[in-house]
């Protein structure tokens, strides 16, 4: 361990670090809800660009997080995914290029940064969008009790927690559709990756759309199972996939593509 770096930043969860140019790195970075409320910090998520000292330089992006579900009484606070949420996507190129979208539409905005020493309050500059003109996946009932029979399930034997979620359940209007994507990666070769479905109620696998440096789409891939993908390399797909007890497995695909 070479040293340890404190962050001092309005967040309280990090989702994920990437390294951007020269002594950089980018953190996504989320706001849980706390007690009491604060409606100017609650929920937000920030993409911050930090020097490997920790400090902060700039903010790239600032965006509501994940949608949560929050249940507040005088002695405690319940907080629960919603359903099909659209939460913040984000992944940094080989050659520094940073994508980034919220899954609301099927929409990814490209940015770039000068690469080289940090520099505090350096240019980020929208290069493009890569966008795809397709509907949002339809929920099905089936999804919205597989949504409903899981949440009650996590609240295990604590009453309390089982009753706040009941009332959470009786005031929510579920989405009409799924967001437009869950994750985005790129690979080493500057290619993005969208996956444009994941498992449902309905569906056991995940369909991915391939799109080249240009933002020209290229193919879509289909890999079976509920996959975390992580990293994409070469003619190899590497992810984590869990079993019905919650078993992790790294698991890795060959895939070809022209």
């Amino acid at each position: 361990l070479l040293a340890t770096e404190r962050v001092e930043a309005s967040a309280s969860f990090s989702l994920g670090l990437e390294f951007v140019g020269s002594g950089s790195v980018l953190l996504g970075a989320l706001a849980g809800n706390g007690m009491p409320p604060d409606p100017e910090r609650d929920g937000k998520f920030w993409l911050l660009r930090i020097g490997i000292d920790g400090v902060v330089l700039d903010t790239l992006i600032t965006a509501a997080g994940p949608g949560q579900l929050v249940e507040r009484t005088a002695e405690t606070m319940v907080v629960a995914s919603e359903p099909f949420q659209r939460k913040a996507a984000w992944a940094v190129g080989p050659s520094g290029q940073i994508a980034f979208g919220t899954g609301e539409s099927y929409d990814i905005a490209l940015y770039e940064y000068d690469v080289g020493p940090p520099v505090r309050g350096a240019d980020a500059r929208m290069t493009g969008r890569l966008t795809r003109d397709v509907e949002n996946r339809r929920a099905t009932r089936s999804d919205q009790q597989r949504y409903t029979d899981r949440l009650l399930e996590s609240a295990g034997d604590f009453e309390m927690v089982l009753r706040a979620y009941r009332k959470l359940l009786d005031e929510l209007e579920f989405p009409d559709t799924w967001p437009a994507f869950r994750q985005i990666r790129f690979d080493d070769r500057g290619r993005l990756w969208v996956e444009s479905e994941w498992p449902s109620a309905q569906a056991t696998h995940s369909v991915w759309d391939v799109f080249d440096s240009a933002g020209t789409f290229v193919n879509s891939l289909t890999v079976a199972g509920d996959v975390d993908v992580s990293v994409i390399r070469g003619s190899y797909l590497y992810g984590i996939e869990e079993d019905s007890l919650g078993v992790q497995y790294v698991k890795r695909w060959r895939f070809d593509m022209p």
